[in-house]
């Protein structure tokens, strides 16, 4: 018993005792998961690290603290990341930063639609047209069924100079999105300053008809009208685009004009007299020169002279037109020394007009002074605009003169 040994004093042989073998391999493997799971851990914190960034980076941007998110931007480096850094210095108004920016990511990734898009808009905003629309066309030409890509490519042609070849890609954008409000807006201002109503009207009701609130339509659907001497069906849109909000002095005026052609004095006169409100002295003397037509139409000659004159006060220095006005309304009263005196203010500002020449004469010989006087105010109109091409003045003039001459000799003898 003594020479025995069962415990750790047991001979050893070599080979490993039973059961061995496999404790090393669960070793090894515990201590594989393990580091899988480090480095899974390590791959989670980083990640919640990097989201924890970037929320930080967007809550800077979105309250414009632009300037501090680019910094954060700059610590993440993912081309997302990147892209707000652009978005940042737009927003800035370092646009020479932003389209370095941008053009990284593009070099980057040349399929990244997203940084042409903004950089071409950003190019717009720079007036650098050519730059915009290279790029554009680059995206219309893969991104054909996107009507934005279209209205930009318009647009950028538009700058360009390419009104023509603009208009036919407003119209394959809205082929695309027949609802894009954008492109027939432009589609109808370009027909309203042609003055093709039925063009203009076309696009413009395609887009009231998706929204009938839009203003700029609303607005240009009544210039369209106005400019085609539909008064009456003009005026419902300038009082809409007035309840709309839409305060604008071309309005007003347009209104009171389009009133005054319908016949609604009242209402011409009450647009006239908010227009004069204005303190834009062009916007003040145009509202009482339409007053002043008001009250001339309607017989109202006190009122109409005194607009007149109010007019007067407040205009540039060409009272040409003014001057005119006043002495029709004073030939209208009778009062012929003072209609010849504003036609000879008229002739002052502008006296290579042969018309107040001719009126000052015909006025004259209609008032109570001496033939000679008659005679010499017609020779010297025919002296004056004799060699003139628009003939009709001068030769009643001169038919004028045969008579008066005849009537003089037959008075002497």
């Amino acid at each position: 018993m003594d020479g025995e040994n069962h415990g750790s004093n047991y001979p050893y042989d070599g080979q490993p005792r039973h059961g061995e073998g496999e404790t090393k391999v669960l070793y090894a493997q515990s201590k594989f998961i393990c580091l899988k799971a480090n480095f899974l851990w390590v791959f989670v914190i980083s990640a919640m690290g990097l989201a924890q960034s970037s929320s930080v980076a967007d809550s800077l941007y979105a309250v414009g603290h632009y300037a501090a998110a680019i910094n954060a931007y700059a610590s993440i480096g993912t081309s997302k990341a990147q892209l707000q850094v652009a978005r940042s210095y737009r927003a800035q108004g370092h646009y020479e930063k932003a389209i370095v920016t941008y053009g990284h990511l593009i070099k980057a990734d040349p399929h990244l639609e997203i940084a042409k898009f903004e950089l071409g808009k950003l190019y717009l905003l720079k007036e650098d047209f050519h730059e915009a629309l290279l790029l554009f066309q680059a995206l219309r030409e893969k991104g054909w069924q996107n009507p934005e890509y279209h209205y930009y490519t318009a647009l950028s042609l538009q700058e360009t100079g390419n009104g023509d070849e603009a208009v036919t890609v407003y119209q394959t954008g809205i082929a695309q999105d027949s609802t894009h409000l954008r492109s027939l807006f432009q589609l109808g201002k370009h027909y309203v300053a042609k003055r093709e109503r039925d063009s203009a009207l076309l696009f413009l009701n395609r887009g009231l008809y998706e929204y009938d609130g839009d203003v700029k339509l609303i607005n240009l659907k009544a210039l369209a009208l106005y400019n085609n001497a539909e008064y009456a069906a003009c005026i419902p849109l300038f009082e809409k685009l007035r309840e709309l909000g839409y305060q604008r002095p071309h309005v007003q005026e347009k209104l009171a004009y389009a009133r005054f052609r319908d016949w609604d004095f009242h209402g011409a006169k009450e647009a006239y007299r908010e227009l004069a409100e204005y303190r834009d002295n062009t916007l003040k003397a145009n509202a009482y020169m339409g007053l002043s037509s008001v009250y001339y139409k309607e017989q109202q000659l006190d009122s109409a002279e005194h607009y007149a004159h109010e007019f007067i006060k407040v205009s540039t220095p060409n009272l040409v037109r003014e001057y005119g006005t006043l002495a029709s309304i004073a030939r209208k009263r009778g009062h012929m020394e003072k209609a010849r005196t504003y036609y000879q203010n008229a002739q002052e500002h502008d006296p290579d007009n042969l018309m107040w020449g001719y009126q000052i004469c015909t006025i004259t010989d209609q008032m109570e002074v001496g033939l000679e006087t008659k005679l010499a105010c017609y020779e010297s109109f025919v002296k004056r605009f004799g060699d003139t091409k628009t003939g009709y003045m001068v030769q009643v003039a001169q038919e004028r003169i045969s008579r008066l001459k005849e009537e003089i000799h037959f008075t002497k003898d």
